[in-house]
């Protein structure tokens, strides 16, 4: 009976060890996603800045659109550095990357319709 224990309990101090490496490693992971996610936060930031007025052709922050393809309102909330924009529905989810080929403003979906 002893020998099983003394098995099984060498058997959960060799699991106990891997965990703690696993964990470890882990946390190394989260600081390096932390590092991305915050990096790529401030260049939104700044390039959302810079949009803040419409350069050329384009939309500005904050437009209200209407996606093409779906029909849904949505509203601009910053272009993106490849011109593309990102853009929210009203219940607040983000659609991913939109061309502006893919929206026409709000007031001009109205007008046609």
């Amino acid at each position: 009976m002893e020998i099983i224990l003394t098995i099984l309990a060498f058997i959960w101090s060799i699991l106990c060890l891997i965990l703690f490496f696993k964990i470890w490693s882990m946390t190394n992971n989260v600081r390096d996603i932390k590092f991305i996610l915050q990096s790529n936060f401030a260049k939104r930031e700044e390039v959302s800045d810079l949009t803040g007025e419409v350069l050329g052709e384009g939309f500005a922050p904050n437009t209200l659109v209407v996606h093409t393809e779906s029909g849904r309102q949505m509203k601009i909330k910053y272009r993106l550095p490849n011109g593309k924009y990102l853009c929210s529905y009203n219940d607040g989810t983000l659609k991913a990357e939109v061309d502006e080929s893919e929206i026409v403003l709000f007031e001009e979906s109205k007008d046609k319709k």
